[in-house]
């Protein structure tokens, strides 16, 4: 899929793929900034994986959340995507 496709797709079903980490628990990284999400991202995924950042409501996490405010690199981090569907609209912004 184009990175436009993945957009339209998104907004128009009201859904977005996030990035989780699986441990003990499965948790979602949260990030004060997008340059910082992004040098996270830079650091941690495969170059393959596409990259970009979502505004989440509080209501619908439904993991333990870990906030990063340096983008250090995790070693030997479970990487996993998981999908979040909203009842409103939803803005995906891609890197």
């Amino acid at each position: 899929m184009s990175r436009q496709e993945i957009v339209n797709e998104c907004t128009q079903g009201k859904w977005v793929p996030v990035l989780v980490i699986r441990a003990n628990t499965t948790q979602l990284p949260l990030f004060p900034t997008v340059l910082l999400a992004y040098k996270f991202a830079k650091r941690n995924l495969p170059k393959s994986w596409q990259c970009g950042h979502v505004e989440i409501q509080p209501q619908y996490v439904k993991w333990d959340t870990i906030t990063f405010t340096f983008p250090r690199k995790l070693k030997n981090a479970n990487f996993d995507v998981e999908v979040i569907e909203c009842e409103e609209d939803v803005e995906v912004h891609l890197c």
